[in-house]
């Protein structure tokens, strides 16, 4: 390498802390999300051989996976983000791969008519958790190396989404509709903060909407899951129950919750209560105050997310913070759209808060990579040599003026 490269992919600008409101925010929404573990899921672990009867077993297990997740959220933090642009096409070849690994025999993990999770050795992990950071890696560095073409239908926002589109129908055959819907949902957010044409993504969203829509009236299973949610029978036991518990939930909490411990649904009459349905729980127990707090918090934490984009003077920095808080937010916003009954079921997990190893994990290591981002706010652009897709060098060019690195907020 030329003394002129090494000079040219030398740190940017003043380092500076990561930011503190963000990273608050998510040891708040972190610790709420271990204690409602705890409380929604003690009923049914002290009565179950499979957790040793110990009320506390999946309380631990969350424990050690915030853990791991608190390892990849620093090491992400720590990492040069800029260096990870030249790697976009191969994390989406890499999500791809592992979606298509879920079907294959001996590898793929089927449990309740679903083929979601990838059996290696002792670990088993979700593979479409690690799709969605892949499709955002993806487009943060497709959208920033073609800013002028991404208006265009056919090379820009097509070419964009096409292996996006790829992953998603692997989700959907899963089948995992919700992360399906939160996949291509973060592609549109970006594809539009990226520049391109309303219009386009509007005929896309209709397309697709209507595409799924057909395909989910075709199955028998999920036409009747759609005709119980349109119908809203109160009485149905086989497709809207779970939808239909949350609502008598958090109807009993009212305003102020029934107390903490004290609920009532976690007691074998919701099916999930510390994982999907977590936000339940926590409704039925601190009523509608706690369940606007909660709102709250992702409030804040997208908020300041979209601050920390908005800094960053570089399109790849932009498209990778905004996508990735979008990312968690859209899934958030599923999570308690499917709780409150507004959407039919998907079977999304609440970010941080709910049970689950995978999602925890890549969750805390997204929100290491958004931290990332707003640590080196004077990298004013990240140019590829050559101009185009297909570079392998990432170069980073000083801001011809250095502007003041201290931010509000900011350790």
């Amino acid at each position: 390498m030329s003394e002129i490269t090494r000079k040219m992919e030398a740190p940017v600008g003043r380092k500076i802390p990561a930011d503190y409101p963000l990273f608050a925010l998510m040891l708040i929404i972190l610790a709420l999300g271990l204690f409602m573990v705890f409380d929604a899921s003690y009923a049914q672990a002290s009565q179950s051989g499979i957790t040793h009867h110990d009320p506390a077993y999946f309380f631990k297990l969350q424990s050690l996976w915030a853990l791991i997740g608190m390892a990849a959220l620093i090491f992400a933090m720590r990492m040069r983000y800029w260096k990870l642009a030249r790697y976009g096409g191969h994390a989406m070849a890499f999500g791809i791969l592992l979606l298509v690994l879920v079907m294959a025999p001996h590898l793929g993990v089927h449990s309740h008519g679903a083929a979601r999770w990838l059996k290696l050795g002792p670990i088993r992990m979700q593979p479409s958790e690690i799709a969605k950071i892949c499709v955002v890696l993806y487009l943060a560095s497709f959208i920033s190396r073609r800013q002028r073409s991404i208006q265009r239908l056919e090379t820009g926002v097509m070419g964009a989404l096409f292996p996006v589109l790829i992953a998603a129908a692997l989700i959907i055959k899963q089948p995992d509709l919700g992360t399906a819907l939160t996949l291509v949902a973060t592609a549109m957010v970006m594809l539009a903060i990226g520049g391109a044409k309303l219009k386009h993504l509007a005929a896309i969203s209709l397309l697709g909407f209507t595409l799924v829509a057909m395909m989910a009236w075709s199955h028998p299973y999920s036409r009747l899951r759609l005709q119980s949610f349109v119908s809203g029978s109160a009485g149905d036991r086989t497709y809207s129950y779970q939808a239909n518990q949350s609502l008598k939930a958090l109807e009993s909490g009212g305003v102020h919750g029934i107390g903490p411990g004290e609920g009532d649904a976690k007691f074998f009459h919701l099916p999930a209560p510390y994982t999907d349905s977590i936000a339940t729980t926590l409704g039925e127990e601190f009523g509608l105050i706690g369940s606007l707090v909660l709102i709250g918090l992702f409030f804040l934490f997208t908020l300041r997310g979209c601050h920390i984009a908005h800094q960053c003077r570089n399109a790849y920095g932009k498209l990778l913070a905004s996508g990735l808080c979008a990312m968690i937010t859209i899934q958030a916003l599923l999570n308690l759209a499917v709780i409150t009954r507004s959407v039919p079921e998907t079977g999304v997990p609440l970010p941080m808060v709910s049970f689950g190893g995978s999602s925890l994990v890549l969750v805390m290591f997204a929100i290491g990579l958004i931290l990332s981002v707003s640590r080196w706010p004077d990298l004013c652009s990240i140019e590829f040599s050559p101009a185009d897709a297909g570079s392998s060098r990432t170069y980073v060019r000083r801001p011809l003026r250095m502007e003041s690195t201290r931010r509000n907020g900011a350790l």
